[in-house]
């Protein structure tokens, strides 16, 4: 007892010491203060004498594996703590994010079907008008150039349920500025698009289609009637047909251009009355001079029907005054009057064959060039008319009732 009291009294000291450090990293309550040589469990060493006495192992790497699951269980019980669950939530909500603790209410200003149209987060209000518009004037560009000639009533009758979208929009919407822009984009875009698609319809996609709806005659005789090529597209004649450039006259109209025919005859029969005529414009003299197409082109036997516009706002057709041309050819060489004539662009095999691929693609051309000088102009428009950061919705301000 003499030897082993003092001992037994300095270890109890000793633990009743170190007990309130590791209380409160137990607990999670704050420590009290301490010495540098307390606050550090791994640079206070317990004394070896009680280490001895007791079996405990003063190594170090058990003393660090146990502060380390210590400190694993206050981080537990900091990311469950009532505290660290309101800064999350004030967090997200400075970031924009909802509190999870109040119930998401249905937006009823943007649970109408229109709001669809807005595409937010992707692109901005300005840039769904612009691109929309774009899209709708393409669509009734190619509505009109490749439905005219067929589906002409229906044609017009999608125009008019296009038309009617638009005012349906304006009237359940018309009070917020962005939807009445956009109507009056895509209204903008429609009659902007039925009038190019006619343009291009009239002057290049109607002659494509009728010359791919008839059909080519080889071998004719220039003495024949021309009732014999009722539907004729493309006519090539016999080997012994020529065209007499010495018989051609020139008709000077009223609009400035020489309008030029030229009889197309046999050379084994002199036939009175000629039925078929190759004309062109602004390519031959008064009388006796040829050059229109592929007058000067040995291998040329044939041509193209010339034929009538489409009958539209911008066709034009020159047949009147090649009749003129014809007549007074009639007139000077003493032609007989011809009932039916036919009239041709005088051209080779090659030419009668590419024609309707030329007239595809210069409507083809002129869609794409229409297409990007629309976009062009409304992109502008709208820059110009932005008054807001990029980013921001069109909106009029609700008056309160």
């Amino acid at each position: 007892l003499a030897l082993t009291g003092p001992i037994w009294l300095y270890g109890s000291a000793t633990m009743q010491s170190s007990a309130p450090f590791w209380d409160s990293h137990v607990s999670g309550m704050p420590r009290s203060p301490r010495s540098p040589r307390e606050s550090d469990p791994l640079s206070s060493e317990p004394p070896p004498m009680f280490s001895s006495m007791f079996g405990m192992s003063a190594s170090r790497d058990n003393r660090e594996e146990a502060l380390l699951s210590q400190q694993y269980m206050r981080l537990q019980m900091h990311e469950q703590s009532p505290q660290r669950m309101i800064f999350n939530t004030k967090a997200a909500q400075d970031y924009g994010g909802a509190d999870p603790k109040k119930k998401r209410r249905k937006n009823k200003a943007s649970s109408h079907w229109s709001d669809k149209i807005r595409l937010r987060g992707h692109v901005t209000d300005s840039q769904t008008i612009v691109g929309s518009g774009t899209a709708i004037f393409v669509l009734t560009i190619c509505l009109y150039n490749f439905g005219l000639f067929r589906h002409a009533q229906a044609v017009f009758e999608l125009t008019l349920a296009m038309l009617a979208c638009c005012g349906l929009l304006v009237y359940t919407q018309g009070q917020r500025l962005f939807y009445l822009v956009l109507c009056f984009a895509w209204t903008a875009a429609i009659f902007s698009g039925a009038l190019v698609g006619t343009y291009s319809y009239d002057s290049f996609s109607y002659f494509s289609f009728q010359l791919s709806n008839t059909r080519p005659y080889d071998n004719v005789l220039p003495s024949e009637n021309t009732d014999i090529v009722p539907d004729a597209g493309r006519i090539s004649f016999a080997k012994e047909a020529r065209l007499d450039h010495g018989r051609a006259v020139g008709f000077a109209a009223e609009d400035g251009h020489m309008y030029c025919a030229a009889p197309v005859l046999s050379n084994s029969v002199d036939v009175p009355k000629v039925e078929f005529w190759a004309v062109g414009r602004d390519c031959c003299g008064l009388e006796g001079s040829f050059s229109c197409g592929a007058a000067r082109n040995p291998e040329a036997r044939g041509g193209i029907m010339e034929l009538d516009g489409a009958g539209g706002v911008f066709s034009s057709s020159y047949r009147e005054h090649f009749d003129d041309a014809r007549r007074k050819a009639q007139a000077i060489h003493g032609f007989q009057p011809a009932v039916a004539p036919i009239y041709l662009r005088w051209a080779t095999p090659e030419q009668m064959v590419s024609l309707i691929y030329t007239y595809d693609n210069k409507a083809a051309i002129f869609l794409i060039v229409a297409t990007a000088t629309y976009f062009g102009i409304v992109a502008t428009f709208a820059w110009a008319m932005a008054k807001r950061p990029k980013g921001k919705d069109l909106e009029a301000p609700v008056p309160e009732i």
